[in-house]
Protein backbone atom coordinates (compact mmCIF):
# COMPACT_ATOMS: atom_id res chain seq x y z
CA UNK A 1 0.00 0.00 0.00
CA UNK A 2 0.98 3.53 -1.39
CA UNK A 3 2.55 5.44 1.75
CA UNK A 4 0.13 8.26 0.80
CA UNK A 5 -2.44 6.33 2.78
CA UNK A 6 -2.19 7.94 6.06
CA UNK A 7 -4.29 6.56 9.02
CA UNK A 8 -6.56 8.10 8.74
CA UNK A 9 -7.58 7.03 5.40
CA UNK A 10 -7.40 3.52 6.66
CA UNK A 11 -9.79 4.12 9.33
CA UNK A 12 -12.33 5.73 7.58
CA UNK A 13 -12.26 4.18 3.76
CA UNK A 14 -15.76 2.87 2.56
CA UNK A 15 -15.09 0.07 0.11
CA UNK A 16 -18.87 -0.89 -0.09
CA UNK A 17 -20.64 1.95 -2.96
CA UNK A 18 -24.53 0.56 -2.08
CA UNK A 19 -26.37 3.14 0.22
CA UNK A 20 -29.45 3.74 1.18
CA UNK A 21 -31.19 7.23 0.57
CA UNK A 22 -34.10 8.93 2.48
CA UNK A 23 -36.42 10.16 -0.12
CA UNK A 24 -39.39 12.93 0.70
CA UNK A 25 -42.35 11.72 -0.34
CA UNK A 26 -44.38 14.73 0.96
CA UNK A 27 -43.29 17.80 3.44
CA UNK A 28 -45.17 21.11 4.61
CA UNK A 29 -45.39 23.24 7.47
CA UNK A 30 -48.85 23.37 7.81
CA UNK A 31 -49.74 19.48 7.98
CA UNK A 32 -49.07 17.75 11.24
CA UNK A 33 -48.23 13.72 10.29
CA UNK A 34 -48.79 11.89 13.61
CA UNK A 35 -48.05 7.98 13.28
CA UNK A 36 -47.52 5.50 10.25
CA UNK A 37 -48.62 2.34 10.99
CA UNK A 38 -48.63 -1.03 8.47
CA UNK A 39 -50.64 -4.00 8.45
CA UNK A 40 -48.76 -6.17 5.98
CA UNK A 41 -45.39 -4.82 3.53
CA UNK A 42 -48.73 -3.31 1.12
CA UNK A 43 -50.45 -1.75 2.97
CA UNK A 44 -50.28 1.42 5.76
CA UNK A 45 -51.75 4.46 6.89
CA UNK A 46 -50.85 7.44 8.00
CA UNK A 47 -52.68 9.71 9.94
CA UNK A 48 -52.35 13.65 11.06
CA UNK A 49 -53.89 17.36 10.44
CA UNK A 50 -54.09 18.61 7.11
CA UNK A 51 -52.79 22.61 6.40
CA UNK A 52 -56.83 23.20 7.21
CA UNK A 53 -56.00 21.87 10.74
CA UNK A 54 -58.93 19.20 9.62
CA UNK A 55 -58.14 15.48 10.01
CA UNK A 56 -55.78 13.56 7.27
CA UNK A 57 -55.83 9.92 6.53
CA UNK A 58 -53.36 8.75 3.95
CA UNK A 59 -53.85 5.24 2.37
CA UNK A 60 -51.12 2.85 0.56
CA UNK A 61 -51.11 -0.24 -1.12
CA UNK A 62 -47.49 -0.82 -2.39
CA UNK A 63 -45.60 -0.84 0.15
CA UNK A 64 -45.57 2.92 1.26
CA UNK A 65 -44.19 4.51 -2.66
CA UNK A 66 -47.61 6.05 -3.29
CA UNK A 67 -50.37 7.47 -0.89
CA UNK A 68 -53.63 8.61 -1.60
CA UNK A 69 -55.87 10.95 0.67
CA UNK A 70 -58.65 9.54 1.80
CA UNK A 71 -61.81 12.17 2.13
CA UNK A 72 -64.82 11.64 4.89
CA UNK A 73 -67.58 13.72 6.37
CA UNK A 74 -67.05 11.14 9.84
CA UNK A 75 -63.42 12.68 10.04
CA UNK A 76 -63.23 14.21 13.55
CA UNK A 77 -61.33 17.58 13.45
CA UNK A 78 -58.15 15.86 14.65
CA UNK A 79 -56.54 11.91 14.18
CA UNK A 80 -53.29 11.02 15.97
CA UNK A 81 -53.42 7.02 16.18
CA UNK A 82 -54.28 4.23 14.00
CA UNK A 83 -54.87 0.82 14.47
CA UNK A 84 -56.41 -2.43 12.53
CA UNK A 85 -57.41 -5.98 14.33
CA UNK A 86 -57.95 -8.21 11.35
CA UNK A 87 -60.86 -8.89 8.35
CA UNK A 88 -60.10 -5.30 6.78
CA UNK A 89 -61.26 -4.05 10.66
CA UNK A 90 -59.26 -0.71 11.17
CA UNK A 91 -60.31 2.20 14.50
CA UNK A 92 -58.58 5.50 14.10
CA UNK A 93 -58.43 7.62 16.98
CA UNK A 94 -58.08 11.58 18.13
CA UNK A 95 -61.33 13.64 19.03
CA UNK A 96 -63.35 10.60 17.85
CA UNK A 97 -63.19 7.27 17.34
CA UNK A 98 -63.87 6.19 13.95
CA UNK A 99 -63.87 2.85 12.31
CA UNK A 100 -63.64 0.87 9.08
CA UNK A 101 -64.60 -2.06 7.91
CA UNK A 102 -63.22 -2.24 4.38
CA UNK A 103 -59.42 -1.85 5.16
CA UNK A 104 -60.13 2.32 5.24
CA UNK A 105 -62.29 2.88 2.30
CA UNK A 106 -65.55 4.02 4.27
CA UNK A 107 -65.51 5.09 8.03
CA UNK A 108 -68.21 5.75 10.42
CA UNK A 109 -67.96 7.13 13.87
CA UNK A 110 -68.01 4.59 16.83
CA UNK A 111 -71.90 6.03 18.62
CA UNK A 112 -72.03 6.41 21.97
CA UNK A 113 -68.18 5.94 23.00
CA UNK A 114 -67.82 7.09 26.55
CA UNK A 115 -64.84 6.86 28.84
CA UNK A 116 -65.17 6.11 32.66
CA UNK A 117 -66.01 9.80 34.54
CA UNK A 118 -64.30 11.83 31.57
CA UNK A 119 -66.30 14.63 29.70
CA UNK A 120 -66.62 13.39 26.27
CA UNK A 121 -66.07 17.48 25.07
CA UNK A 122 -62.41 17.14 26.66
CA UNK A 123 -61.50 13.89 25.19
CA UNK A 124 -58.80 12.77 22.75
CA UNK A 125 -57.30 10.26 22.10
CA UNK A 126 -54.00 9.99 22.38
CA UNK A 127 -52.89 6.31 21.36
CA UNK A 128 -54.85 3.45 20.61
CA UNK A 129 -54.82 -0.40 19.78
CA UNK A 130 -57.12 -3.41 19.32
CA UNK A 131 -55.74 -6.75 19.68
CA UNK A 132 -58.97 -8.16 18.21
CA UNK A 133 -62.23 -6.29 16.90
CA UNK A 134 -63.48 -5.95 20.16
CA UNK A 135 -60.68 -5.82 22.70
CA UNK A 136 -58.81 -2.42 22.99
CA UNK A 137 -56.73 -0.54 24.93
CA UNK A 138 -56.23 3.37 25.03
CA UNK A 139 -54.76 6.68 26.03
CA UNK A 140 -56.20 10.21 26.14
CA UNK A 141 -54.11 13.67 26.05
CA UNK A 142 -53.71 14.93 29.49
CA UNK A 143 -54.38 12.23 30.90
CA UNK A 144 -52.46 9.40 33.55
CA UNK A 145 -54.94 6.39 32.74
CA UNK A 146 -54.53 3.24 30.42
CA UNK A 147 -58.02 2.77 29.30
CA UNK A 148 -59.83 -0.73 27.99
CA UNK A 149 -62.58 -1.73 26.14
CA UNK A 150 -64.54 -4.73 25.49
CA UNK A 151 -66.89 -3.72 23.00
CA UNK A 152 -65.27 -2.73 20.06
CA UNK A 153 -65.23 1.25 21.33
CA UNK A 154 -68.14 1.79 22.65
CA UNK A 155 -67.82 1.73 26.46
CA UNK A 156 -64.03 2.29 27.68
CA UNK A 157 -63.12 1.78 31.47
CA UNK A 158 -60.02 2.92 33.55
CA UNK A 159 -57.34 -0.47 34.04
CA UNK A 160 -54.39 1.39 35.44
CA UNK A 161 -53.15 4.92 36.74
CA UNK A 162 -49.92 5.50 35.34
CA UNK A 163 -49.51 8.01 38.46
CA UNK A 164 -49.72 11.52 39.10
CA UNK A 165 -47.36 14.11 36.49
CA UNK A 166 -47.59 10.68 34.35
CA UNK A 167 -48.33 11.09 30.53
CA UNK A 168 -48.61 7.84 29.18
CA UNK A 169 -47.20 7.93 25.59
CA UNK A 170 -48.55 4.41 23.83
CA UNK A 171 -49.75 1.41 24.82
CA UNK A 172 -49.70 -2.19 22.86
CA UNK A 173 -50.52 -5.68 23.32
CA UNK A 174 -47.13 -8.22 22.87
CA UNK A 175 -50.04 -11.07 23.49
CA UNK A 176 -54.25 -11.43 24.34
CA UNK A 177 -52.48 -11.45 28.17
CA UNK A 178 -49.23 -9.41 28.01
CA UNK A 179 -49.90 -5.51 27.74
CA UNK A 180 -47.02 -3.07 27.35
CA UNK A 181 -46.71 1.05 27.49
CA UNK A 182 -43.99 4.08 27.94
CA UNK A 183 -44.81 7.30 30.07
CA UNK A 184 -42.61 10.04 31.46
CA UNK A 185 -42.57 7.60 34.65
CA UNK A 186 -41.51 4.94 32.91
CA UNK A 187 -42.07 1.36 31.15
CA UNK A 188 -45.61 -0.28 32.42
CA UNK A 189 -46.57 -3.79 31.67
CA UNK A 190 -49.52 -5.95 32.78
CA UNK A 191 -49.27 -9.75 32.65
CA UNK A 192 -53.64 -10.71 32.99
CA UNK A 193 -54.94 -8.51 30.66
CA UNK A 194 -55.17 -5.29 31.78
CA UNK A 195 -56.36 -6.75 35.62
CA UNK A 196 -53.12 -6.31 37.24
CA UNK A 197 -50.12 -3.87 36.83
CA UNK A 198 -46.91 -2.88 37.52
CA UNK A 199 -43.97 0.06 36.42
CA UNK A 200 -40.64 -0.16 35.86
CA UNK A 201 -39.64 2.88 37.07
CA UNK A 202 -37.77 5.80 36.24
CA UNK A 203 -35.20 4.89 39.69
CA UNK A 204 -34.08 1.72 37.86
CA UNK A 205 -31.77 1.76 34.29
CA UNK A 206 -34.26 4.80 33.13
CA UNK A 207 -33.09 7.44 36.06
CA UNK A 208 -33.13 10.73 34.76
CA UNK A 209 -33.63 9.50 31.19
CA UNK A 210 -36.14 10.31 28.34
CA UNK A 211 -37.66 7.68 27.11
CA UNK A 212 -39.29 7.36 23.70
CA UNK A 213 -40.34 3.94 22.42
CA UNK A 214 -40.53 0.61 23.21
CA UNK A 215 -40.77 -3.12 21.23
CA UNK A 216 -41.48 -6.79 23.01
CA UNK A 217 -40.68 -9.64 21.12
CA UNK A 218 -42.76 -11.74 23.27
CA UNK A 219 -43.81 -11.68 26.89
CA UNK A 220 -39.98 -11.79 28.46
CA UNK A 221 -37.70 -10.02 26.17
CA UNK A 222 -38.37 -6.64 24.72
CA UNK A 223 -36.49 -3.22 24.26
CA UNK A 224 -36.95 0.56 25.56
CA UNK A 225 -35.37 3.53 23.13
CA UNK A 226 -34.96 7.15 23.99
CA UNK A 227 -31.65 8.41 25.68
CA UNK A 228 -29.79 4.79 25.25
CA UNK A 229 -30.78 1.36 24.27
CA UNK A 230 -32.31 -1.00 27.48
CA UNK A 231 -33.17 -4.66 27.77
CA UNK A 232 -35.02 -6.43 29.60
CA UNK A 233 -35.59 -10.40 30.05
CA UNK A 234 -37.50 -10.78 32.70
CA UNK A 235 -41.14 -9.28 31.16
CA UNK A 236 -39.79 -5.48 32.15
CA UNK A 237 -39.17 -6.23 35.61
CA UNK A 238 -35.63 -5.16 35.69
CA UNK A 239 -33.34 -3.55 32.84
CA UNK A 240 -30.10 -3.28 31.15
CA UNK A 241 -28.63 -0.74 29.18
CA UNK A 242 -27.21 -1.84 26.15
CA UNK A 243 -24.69 -0.27 23.74
CA UNK A 244 -25.35 1.33 20.53
CA UNK A 245 -23.09 3.70 18.92
CA UNK A 246 -24.63 6.74 18.76
CA UNK A 247 -25.19 9.83 20.82
CA UNK A 248 -28.66 10.68 18.75
CA UNK A 249 -31.92 9.73 20.44
CA UNK A 250 -33.44 6.15 20.14
CA UNK A 251 -36.86 7.56 18.40
CA UNK A 252 -38.16 3.95 16.94
CA UNK A 253 -37.45 0.17 17.70
CA UNK A 254 -38.76 -2.85 15.23
CA UNK A 255 -38.01 -6.51 15.24
CA UNK A 256 -39.60 -7.33 11.40
CA UNK A 257 -39.12 -11.09 12.66
CA UNK A 258 -37.05 -13.03 15.73
CA UNK A 259 -33.84 -12.31 14.48
CA UNK A 260 -33.79 -8.76 12.42
CA UNK A 261 -34.39 -5.65 13.81
CA UNK A 262 -33.68 -1.63 13.42
CA UNK A 263 -33.65 1.41 15.53
CA UNK A 264 -34.63 4.81 14.19
CA UNK A 265 -32.91 8.25 15.72
CA UNK A 266 -33.14 11.73 15.23
CA UNK A 267 -31.00 13.06 12.44
CA UNK A 268 -32.49 10.19 9.64
CA UNK A 269 -30.14 7.54 11.33
CA UNK A 270 -31.08 3.83 10.71
CA UNK A 271 -29.19 0.95 12.79
CA UNK A 272 -29.40 -2.93 12.17
CA UNK A 273 -29.32 -6.03 14.24
CA UNK A 274 -28.69 -9.49 12.53
CA UNK A 275 -28.03 -11.11 16.21
CA UNK A 276 -31.60 -10.87 17.86
CA UNK A 277 -30.37 -7.29 19.19
CA UNK A 278 -27.01 -8.53 21.12
CA UNK A 279 -25.21 -6.05 19.03
CA UNK A 280 -26.14 -3.03 16.58
CA UNK A 281 -24.67 -1.67 13.74
CA UNK A 282 -25.28 1.51 12.00
CA UNK A 283 -26.34 1.73 8.36
CA UNK A 284 -24.84 3.72 5.82
CA UNK A 285 -28.17 5.53 5.09
CA UNK A 286 -27.91 9.36 3.24
CA UNK A 287 -29.92 11.87 4.96
CA UNK A 288 -32.83 13.47 2.30
CA UNK A 289 -31.34 16.68 1.69
CA UNK A 290 -32.20 18.31 5.52
CA UNK A 291 -29.98 15.98 8.00
CA UNK A 292 -32.06 17.67 10.96
CA UNK A 293 -35.17 15.71 10.51
CA UNK A 294 -35.72 13.18 13.25
CA UNK A 295 -37.35 9.71 12.92
CA UNK A 296 -40.19 10.58 15.78
CA UNK A 297 -41.98 7.63 14.12
CA UNK A 298 -40.65 4.91 11.86
CA UNK A 299 -42.27 1.44 9.86
CA UNK A 300 -39.47 -0.71 8.88
CA UNK A 301 -42.15 -2.86 6.45
CA UNK A 302 -39.18 -5.88 5.91
CA UNK A 303 -34.66 -5.95 5.55
CA UNK A 304 -35.03 -3.30 2.63
CA UNK A 305 -38.06 -0.78 3.03
CA UNK A 306 -38.97 1.66 5.73
CA UNK A 307 -41.47 4.60 6.17
CA UNK A 308 -40.83 7.39 8.42
CA UNK A 309 -43.18 10.90 9.88
CA UNK A 310 -40.19 12.81 10.40
CA UNK A 311 -39.90 16.90 11.93
CA UNK A 312 -37.14 19.30 12.00
CA UNK A 313 -39.25 21.73 14.31
CA UNK A 314 -40.88 23.92 11.15
CA UNK A 315 -41.37 21.47 8.51
CA UNK A 316 -42.80 18.01 8.75
CA UNK A 317 -42.44 15.47 6.19
CA UNK A 318 -42.95 12.49 5.40
CA UNK A 319 -39.61 9.65 4.12
CA UNK A 320 -38.96 6.54 2.34
CA UNK A 321 -36.24 4.40 1.84
CA UNK A 322 -35.37 1.25 -0.02
CA UNK A 323 -32.50 -0.76 0.05
CA UNK A 324 -31.76 -0.94 3.46
CA UNK A 325 -29.89 -4.66 3.48
CA UNK A 326 -27.14 -3.13 1.08
CA UNK A 327 -26.54 -0.22 3.11
CA UNK A 328 -23.17 -1.03 4.71
CA UNK A 329 -21.29 1.22 7.87
CA UNK A 330 -17.14 2.74 7.53
CA UNK A 331 -17.88 0.87 11.19
CA UNK A 332 -17.93 -2.73 9.23
CA UNK A 333 -15.28 -1.85 6.63
CA UNK A 334 -12.69 -1.15 9.61
CA UNK A 335 -13.04 -4.99 10.65
CA UNK A 336 -12.84 -5.54 7.11
CA UNK A 337 -9.41 -3.51 6.35
CA UNK A 338 -8.36 -5.22 9.53
CA UNK A 339 -7.94 -2.06 11.06
CA UNK A 340 -9.76 -2.06 14.74
CA UNK A 341 -10.14 1.12 17.20
CA UNK A 342 -9.39 0.35 20.69
CA UNK A 343 -10.46 2.32 24.05
CA UNK A 344 -9.12 1.36 27.07
CA UNK A 345 -9.71 1.06 30.07
CA UNK A 346 -14.12 0.64 29.13
CA UNK A 347 -15.31 1.53 31.75
CA UNK A 348 -12.75 4.17 32.60
CA UNK A 349 -11.86 6.28 35.96
CA UNK A 350 -9.14 8.74 34.85
CA UNK A 351 -7.40 8.77 31.63
CA UNK A 352 -8.84 6.75 28.27
CA UNK A 353 -6.04 5.50 25.57
CA UNK A 354 -7.40 5.52 22.16
CA UNK A 355 -4.92 2.73 20.07
CA UNK A 356 -5.54 1.65 16.46
CA UNK A 357 -4.36 -1.87 15.88
CA UNK A 358 -2.76 -3.19 12.14
CA UNK A 359 -2.48 0.57 11.35
CA UNK A 360 -0.47 0.83 7.91
CA UNK A 361 2.66 3.57 8.83
CA UNK A 362 3.04 6.95 7.12
CA UNK A 363 5.14 10.33 8.18
CA UNK A 364 1.79 12.42 6.83
CA UNK A 365 0.96 14.74 9.51
CA UNK A 366 -3.20 14.36 10.30
CA UNK A 367 -5.75 15.45 12.47
CA UNK A 368 -7.99 14.41 14.71
CA UNK A 369 -10.86 15.64 16.44
CA UNK A 370 -11.66 13.66 19.39
CA UNK A 371 -15.29 14.98 20.92
CA UNK A 372 -17.29 12.79 23.94
CA UNK A 373 -21.59 13.39 24.09
CA UNK A 374 -23.08 12.83 26.69
CA UNK A 375 -26.91 10.54 26.37
CA UNK A 376 -28.53 14.07 25.86
CA UNK A 377 -26.22 14.37 22.82
CA UNK A 378 -24.45 17.07 24.98
CA UNK A 379 -21.02 17.82 24.03
CA UNK A 380 -18.72 17.39 27.84
CA UNK A 381 -14.89 17.18 25.84
CA UNK A 382 -13.79 18.55 22.75
CA UNK A 383 -9.95 18.08 21.43
CA UNK A 384 -7.98 18.02 18.47
CA UNK A 385 -4.93 16.51 17.76
CA UNK A 386 -2.48 16.74 15.38
CA UNK A 387 0.46 14.11 14.72
CA UNK A 388 1.60 11.55 12.11
CA UNK A 389 -0.25 8.33 11.47
CA UNK A 390 2.98 6.22 12.91
CA UNK A 391 2.05 8.44 16.38
CA UNK A 392 -1.70 7.75 16.59
CA UNK A 393 -0.79 3.71 15.81
CA UNK A 394 1.06 3.69 19.16
CA UNK A 395 -1.30 5.43 21.41
CA UNK A 396 -3.60 8.21 22.11
CA UNK A 397 -4.61 9.28 25.70
CA UNK A 398 -7.45 11.79 26.64
CA UNK A 399 -7.66 12.46 30.62
CA UNK A 400 -11.52 12.13 31.75
CA UNK A 401 -11.03 12.52 35.14
CA UNK A 402 -13.27 15.89 35.62
CA UNK A 403 -16.01 14.14 33.18
CA UNK A 404 -18.58 13.17 35.54
CA UNK A 405 -19.81 9.18 35.69
CA UNK A 406 -21.73 8.00 32.98
CA UNK A 407 -22.44 6.52 29.73
CA UNK A 408 -20.51 8.52 26.72
CA UNK A 409 -20.19 8.09 23.12
CA UNK A 410 -16.60 9.19 21.75
CA UNK A 411 -16.47 10.52 18.27
CA UNK A 412 -13.30 10.71 16.00
CA UNK A 413 -13.42 12.88 12.85
CA UNK A 414 -11.31 13.23 10.12
CA UNK A 415 -12.23 15.92 7.31
CA UNK A 416 -15.83 14.52 6.66
CA UNK A 417 -15.35 10.94 7.90
CA UNK A 418 -16.32 10.02 11.47
CA UNK A 419 -16.19 6.44 13.49
CA UNK A 420 -18.65 6.23 17.19
CA UNK A 421 -17.51 4.00 20.28
CA UNK A 422 -19.36 4.03 23.57
CA UNK A 423 -17.34 4.29 26.44
CA UNK A 424 -18.45 4.13 30.35
CA UNK A 425 -16.68 6.69 32.45
CA UNK A 426 -16.82 5.54 36.62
Amino acid sequence: MKKLHTLISILFIFTINAHAQWKFLRKSTREVYTEVRFFDTNTGYIVGKDSNSKSLVLHTKDGGKNWNQINSTMFPKELISVSKTYNDITYAGGSQLIKSLDSGLTWDSVAGMTFAGKNRANIVIKSITFYNAKKGLATLNNDSGIYITNDGGVNWTLAFNAGANSSPAWVRYVDSSYITGLSNNGVFYSADGGKNWSIAAKNSAFKNKNMYCICFMNNQVGYAGGEGLFKTLDGGKSWKQISVDTAQAIRGIQFIDSVNGFISTNNEGVWLTNDKGATWKKLNVNNAGAPNFDLLKTAFLDNKKAVSVTSDGTTNAILYIENLDSATTGIDDLILNKTKIKLYPNPVKDVLNIEIENAVASDKPTTLHITLFNTLGQKVYDSQLSKSSKTFGKLTTIDLKNIPAGVYMVQIISGDKRAVRQVVKL
